[in-house]
């Protein structure tokens, strides 16, 4: 199973955007677990344990340092403004299966 993570700040709106990817998800039948990662916790190694990270975009300011301090070269993205502001879960994994290094 592979594993998406997508960071959020306090984590409401990040929380409905996981919510209609896992709807998106569940109705291709893919294997792809996903979680929150709150800001505060993207620090600790445990973030290296995902297979793709995603960052809010009102966050993506972080996504330099996140990558200088873990060896997570690739595997982190910014979730695209447009698709985040319509909480799309299917236009979201249409990014991530188009976009990024995940395969069924």
């Amino acid at each position: 199973m592979k594993t998406i993570t997508l960071i959020c700040g306090t984590g409401a709106s990040t929380t409905f955007m996981a919510i209609s990817l896992k709807k998106a998800i569940k109705s291709q039948n893919l294997g792809y677990e996903v979680t929150v990662t709150p800001e505060i916790s993207m620090w600790n190694n445990s973030i290296e344990k995902f297979d793709q990270i995603l960052i809010a975009p009102h966050l993506s300011c972080l996504k330099d340092e996140l990558l200088n301090r873990h060896n997570i070269k690739g595997k982190v993205h910014i979730i695209p403004v447009e698709t985040y502001a319509t909480m799309d879960g299917l236009e979201l994994l249409e990014f991530i299966k188009d976009n990024l290094i995940i395969n069924n």
